[in-house]
């Protein structure tokens, strides 16, 4: 007898092959896309204080950004205010809870003499962004 199509059983094996094969290729790519999401709050964040310092320099205002919680941060950019938060997973590690770094014109420059702020993820992988003092550099290593 001439058989066209597959049969139910066969369908089902290769089902499961596929859902074996995709939890699989979960499992290993997953520490990669945490490690994606941090990366990315770092970029982001260090992004945003080059826009308070560049801002300042701009505008001929002082500027600054402010650690609200684990998660949030706020921009005052001249009379404005803009509030940020980092994706789900990722938390500040350093600096604590209301730190404030705040740049001043005409050059941008920072009122301390260095920090760092340092992002984590939950597998407790994390990075740093170093402001250099007086100047107010960002430096992401």
């Amino acid at each position: 007898m001439n058989r066209r199509g597959f049969t139910l059983l066969e369908t089902l094996i290769v089902l499961a092959i596929l859902g074996i094969a995709l939890s699989a290729s979960y499992v290993l790519l997953r520490p990669m896309l945490e490690r994606s999401r941090l990366d990315n709050a770092t970029t982001q964040v260090a992004t945003d204080l080059l826009l308070v310092r560049s801002y300042a320099r701009r505008s001929n205002q002082p500027t600054s950004w402010t650690r609200l919680d684990d998660r949030r941060y706020r921009l005052s950019l001249g009379g404005k205010t803009y509030e940020y938060a980092l994706p789900e997973g990722v938390t500040f590690a350093a600096p604590p809870a209301g730190t404030v770094l705040r740049y001043h014109p005409p050059y941008g420059e920072f009122d301390a003499s260095a920090e760092t702020i340092t992002l984590q993820d939950a597998r407790g992988n994390s990075e740093s962004i170093h402001v250099v003092g007086v100047t107010g550099k960002v430096i992401r290593p």
